[in-house]
């Protein structure tokens, strides 16, 4: 299948990327960020953006969009939050990708100039040596524990009848169908993953990740040579994956990698900003999608993709496993981070219904990759080439 854009055209290239939960108003020169609601997981994610901002040492203020002024206000039940950031005179890599106005070597330079300041200048933030201990877990497990883990939300929906009756369906639903691939259902994966023993113990103590590492959220000077001093990071969320894994503590380098691995492979750009097309699909013992996505720029993200591998070992240094244990973290994760982003989306906007198909497909595909690889994990090769879609 290779889609071309002028059939499967993409929209709101010009707009200032964001998640979709709170308000953004863009000015000449800075960015209004609001959320007001009773959803305390949703306002968490602008606080833990002030809090990161506020906190971040003066050599990254290039780096980061700068906090001109916050207003975080309590009535009752209700929570408030506003950020007044610095506009960045810079574009998305995706944007850019999407746009023609980067190729495949330029994309890797970015790439490569963004997980250096990540190793290298964010993760070293507060991080420090220590011995892990029952004692010291403990207190790891409770510092860190700052929302409702995803095996809690799961169980939720999985023993009491959801109202979301997208989620009922495929919680119950026996199979995945991807344009004709059969793949294995969603409570078959979680509970494969919920099974896994994927604690470690790692050599450091990690305070600051970005947490939403997607080429979205990374912003490049276009038409311009790439340098460090280049790149602008924007939405760090800086979650650890206790909300993934409750009860154990991994580290966050996983979590970042796992980000553009989902973003570099899975068609997440595409997704997000319209280049499918959705055929049909049906619920019920057989959760079935078809549907089509514009590949003009996959050897773009090919290219990213081939790179990452060999920053594989890196990450895994930095997460202080070996390689092989590295990697099937990272492909738990990659699938959990898709999953909950589903649970997420806001389906009360009908476009968002239709994407919410797409990534559940992604998700089956993903899911299959996964559980190919459980008896012999030795075999497992990892991809030069974006995911399969049939």
């Amino acid at each position: 299948m290779n889609m071309s854009s002028d059939k499967l055209s993409f929209f709101g290239l010009d707009q200032y990327p964001d998640l979709e939960f709170y308000s953004v108003e863009e000015l000449e020169d800075s960015i209004i960020k609001k959320y007001e609601g009773q959803e305390w997981e949703k306002w968490i994610v602008l606080k833990n953006e002030y809090e990161w901002l506020k906190e971040a040492p003066s050599y990254l203020n290039y780096h980061f969009p700068a906090l001109l002024q916050e207003v975080i206000q309590f009535q009752d039940d209700d929570r408030y939050i506003e950020l007044h950031l610095t506009k960045p005179n810079r574009k998305s890599l995706a944007q850019e990708i999407l746009s023609g106005n980067v190729d495949e070597n330029q994309a890797v330079k970015y790439l490569d100039s963004a997980i250096y300041i990540l190793g290298e200048y964010i993760y070293p933030i507060n991080t420090e040596n220590f011995r892990i201990d029952q004692l010291h877990a403990e207190m790891i497990i409770d510092s860190f524990f700052s929302k409702t883990s995803l095996f809690d939300l799961y169980n939720k929906y999985e023993n009491q009848a959801s109202k979301d009756l997208f989620i009922n369906a495929i919680l119950k639903s026996n199979t995945i169908i991807v344009n004709q691939t059969v793949c294995p259902s969603v409570s078959e994966v979680f509970n494969f993953i919920k099974n896994r023993d994927l604690s470690i113990k790692p050599r450091y103590k990690m305070q600051t990740i970005h947490g939403n590492f997607y080429l979205n959220n990374i912003l490049v000077e276009p038409g311009s040579k790439t340098q460090t001093e280049l790149i602008t990071f924007i939405n760090p969320m800086n979650f650890d994956l206790q909300w993934l894994y409750p009860e154990k503590y991994l580290g966050f380098p996983v979590l970042d990698f796992s980000s553009l691995m989902l973003n570099l492979e899975c068609y997440w750009d595409e997704i997000n900003y319209g280049g499918f097309e959705y055929e049909n699909g049906a619920f019920g013992s057989e959760c079935k999608v078809n549907f089509e996505l514009n590949t003009e720029f996959s050897s773009v993200y090919e290219k990213g993709l081939q790179f990452l591998n060999t920053k594989r070992g890196y990450f895994a240094e930095l997460q202080g496993v070996s390689e092989q244990d590295f990697t099937m973290i990272m492909l738990c994760t990659e699938w959990l981070q898709l999953f909950n982003k589903i649970i997420e989306i806001d389906r009360s906007i009908f476009h968002n219904q239709i994407k919410t198909l797409i990534l559940l497909g992604i998700l089956g595909l993903l899911g299959k990759r996964l559980l190919c690889y459980t008896k012999n994990f030795d075999a497992f090769v990892f991809p030069e080439k974006r995911l399969e879609l049939r």
